[in-house]
């Protein structure tokens, strides 16, 4: 019996063929020699005769395990749609070694919960329970404003599946905690979770779990899209839209889309939950592709959205952080013991650092960039490629001893709260201080208490909480999210936005507001906000003059190399065999410089196609005959979020 066989090695992508004198089925996992080391493979198809020419070895051992069949399709598609060698698609498969899995393993609990909440739906909430239909794929866009029970309709879908195994996936590890409770207390069943936090041997008791067909539920980041369960009837993507769905290193691919291709293969319903669907979604819906479910009001009788206010700042002063009129607010709602939300998505202290004798800036050594101030242990940090160095005082170029800092980070706003708020609790929350699942609840049960105050937030916090008494959300510069070259800064500003205005007042106890403060109070995107079906046919339109998402294809092929002219001329040439290719229907744009020109010690040029076409195989086709010379790296992403 002969047998095509996926090895989990990488950069290998095509199927090698092993004999063996058992029967292997489609999905086993096997030990085969690859190279003369041993690694793990997983069996695609067999015959009684094989046509390679070459010496064929023989399978070493047959492992305990066999996957899905349905999981073999979806890598092949995961491998061929995002070009990706079969390879490293199969790795996400099982990330774990053959030593690993050849040793015996404890079983690991997830979480549970004794008591069990019964949680009465609204006629709106009941509506779209009812429109779900259990056992067949269809896909259902369910897009509610912030605070309508979105979570409690899903979760009573899952409820409705018992002894079934469900997949959550989550876009931040803030946000799976939260989750798996919740769950926990609905469907009284244990919740696992997953993700980069979690310890290897944990993930392999889920791993082996869900291959076994055991009834857990599990919610995860976008990697536990790959665990193959044997029995899955139900995938929830939760807050659709956000861009850490898309993974960017090493395997590229949009855990949304794929999770889509998965339901379609298991005949699954999957529910995309979102307050501001992407726009692809939202046209997928419209046009009748997805089945569009729409909650207009909050769970919570009385529980309006909140007021939103813009504040220009221009008449404030340019070194402001508040404007005096926020100040007073903030210091309103404190004194009725009500909870501020105060968002800045900006990391550390301050931009940067710079000379304002000459000019010099200090710049990251390894990146076209420069390096943020981080008060906290007075450093100064790469926000790329993670360059650390100690702060520094004096110019380099000048020797001037007085350097200034540029720019407001959660930091220095954190500062200021305890310089004007002294008698506040005040909390910080970035990825910075919330680095473990640990800290996470830690704080996130303080804000939950009411043992805090204000909360001073990146986006960290922007979305999927729920905190009872926070009723005034501060935007405190809305002004650098929205003027970059990528062509999805206005559609992720506008999610932003509205997601973290949303945290304001979800129960209705006291009465919620929103300040936005601005140098540009004329921005036409602050009059959709609450204006959501303006918004998308703004930006469709948009898109559509342009090609652009979701009318048109993207597929970016990013050449790097720490020799700038070597990557240079590659790129050049490499723009001319694709445009010489004539593939149909298909701009190749050209060479495109990024903004973050060089990263990591590494050069980079971005050649962008838009085509009207899955044009995948032309593509893989060409790179194959025009290979990089040494020392030239390509990576291509096919959907790519942005061109940075």
């Amino acid at each position: 019996m002969y047998s095509s066989v996926g090895v989990v090695r990488q950069g290998i992508d095509f199927l090698c063929t092993y004999s063996s004198s058992d029967e292997l089925q489609p999905g086993q996992l096997i030990a085969v020699y690859f190279k003369n080391k041993k690694i793990i493979g997983i069996v695609f198809d067999n015959a009684e005769d094989s046509d390679y020419l070459g010496n064929i070895k023989q399978v070493s051992d047959i492992l305990s395990y066999t996957i899905n069949k349905a999981y073999l399709n979806f890598i092949k598609f995961v491998s061929e749609y995002n070009l990706i060698p079969m390879s490293s698609a199969l790795k996400l498969l099982c990330p774990f070694n053959l030593t690993v899995l050849l040793k015996q393993h404890k079983s690991h609990v997830g979480i549970r919960s004794d008591v069990i909440a019964n949680v009465i739906l609204n006629e709106e909430q009941q509506n779209a329970v009812n429109k779900i239909e259990l056992e067949k794929f269809d896909v259902y866009l369910l897009h509610g404003v912030t605070g309508s029970g979105k979570t409690e309709v899903f979760l009573e879908v899952a409820k409705r599946l018992n002894n079934a195994q469900i997949l959550i996936l989550v876009p931040e590890i803030t946000l799976s905690n939260v989750m798996a409770e919740s769950i926990a207390k609905r469907c009284g069943r244990e919740v696992f979770i997953w993700h980069n936090s979690v310890s290897p041997a944990k993930k392999l008791s889920i791993w082996q779990n869900a291959i076994q067909g055991e009834p857990i539920i599990v919610v995860g980041a976008r990697s536990a899209l790959f665990i193959p369960f044997s029995n899955l009837k139900l995938i929830v993507v939760d807050e659709e839209h956000d861009p850490t769905f898309k993974q960017n290193d090493h395997q590229i691919y949009n855990a949304r889309d794929m999770a889509v291709y998965l339901a379609s293969l298991l005949k699954i319903p999957i529910i995309l939950s979102s307050a501001t669907p992407s726009v692809e979604s939202y046209k997928n819906a419209i046009d009748c592709k997805y089945k569009y479910i729409k909650l207009t009001s909050r769970y919570y009788l009385g529980a309006n959205l909140p007021t939103v206010n813009v504040t220009d700042m221009r008449f404030v002063g340019k070194n402001a952080i508040f404007s005096p009129e926020t100040i007073e607010k903030i210091k309103y709602y404190l004194n009725n013991n009500q909870q501020i939300l105060i968002f800045v998505n900006r990391r550390g202290y301050a931009i940067k650092r710079l000379c304002p004798n000459c000019g010099w800036k200090i710049m990251c050594p390894a990146c076209d960039t420069w390096l943020c101030y981080h008060a906290t242990g007075s450093r100064l940090i790469c926000h790329h490629c993670g360059y650390t160095s100690s702060n520094i005082k004096q110019c380099k170029k000048c020797g001037n001893e007085y350097l200034v800092n540029f720019g407001i980070g959660i930091e220095k706003v954190y500062a200021e709260c305890q310089k004007l708020f002294t008698k506040a609790s005040i909390v910080m929350c970035s990825s910075d201080n919330m680095n473990n699942p640990t800290k996470i609840d830690e704080v996130i049960n303080k804000i939950k208490n009411n043992e805090v105050n204000i909360i001073i937030g990146t986006q960290i916090l922007a979305k999927g909480h729920n905190f009872n008494s926070l009723n005034l959300v501060v935007v405190a510069n809305l002004d650098y999210m929205l003027y970059t070259e990528n062509f999805r800064a206005v559609e992720n500003t506008f999610q932003l936005l509205y997601q973290v205005t949303g945290r304001a007042g979800r129960t209705g106890n006291f009465q919620s507001e929103v300040i936005i403060q601005t140098y540009n109070p004329e921005e036409p995107l602050l009059t959709m906000i609450n204006n959501q079906s303006e918004f998308y046919k703004n930006e469709l339109n948009n898109r559509k003059l342009t090609n652009m998402p979701p009318y048109g294809h993207i597929i970016s092929i990013e050449i790097s190399s720490s020799n700038d002219d070597k990557a240079n001329e590659y790129a050049q040439e490499l723009t001319q065999n694709l445009r010489n290719a004539s593939i149909a229907n298909t701009i190749v744009v050209g060479v495109i410089i990024p903004n973050l020109y060089k990263t990591n010690y590494k050069y980079r040029y971005n050649i962008l196609l838009i085509s009207k076409n899955s044009i995948q195989n032309k593509i893989k086709g060409i790179l194959k005959s025009y290979k990089p010379h040494f020392g030239i790296f390509t990576k291509i992403d096919v959907d790519p979020y942005n061109f940075d």
